[in-house]
């Protein structure tokens, strides 16, 4: 996933980010954008993205986006997209992947 990041311009800033219950997959900038990704490699179909990522978790990602930049301020200025990216593994490995909503609209 860093890697097809990458090749789309995207510069991985961390990977595995963790703070107590709080963990944040990859967090990647491009000009003033900070996204940060959960990655999930099921077989799943982007339309059921909230099973995948139920409304606690969707917390916790911002949580720990909010976290991400107490401790990086160099990024507070940036505009911060969650996403959602799943990984097919196998003979044709595939990715796809979404933004999130953002925190307003679910809260």
């Amino acid at each position: 996933m860093a890697q097809w990041l990458s090749q789309r311009g995207f510069h991985i800033i961390s990977q595995n980010f963790r703070r107590k219950a709080l963990e944040l997959d990859l967090v990647a900038v491009k000009g003033r954008e900070l996204l940060i990704i959960e990655v999930k490699t099921r077989g799943r179909d982007m339309d059921d993205w909230q099973q995948l990522i139920p409304p606690r978790k969707l917390s916790a990602l911002w949580r720990g986006s909010a976290r991400f930049l107490w401790e990086y301020p160099e990024y507070s200025e940036h505009t911060v997209h969650l996403g959602l990216a799943l990984v097919s593994e196998g003979t044709r490995p595939s990715i796809a992947w979404m933004r999130l909503p953002a925190e307003e609209s679910w809260t």
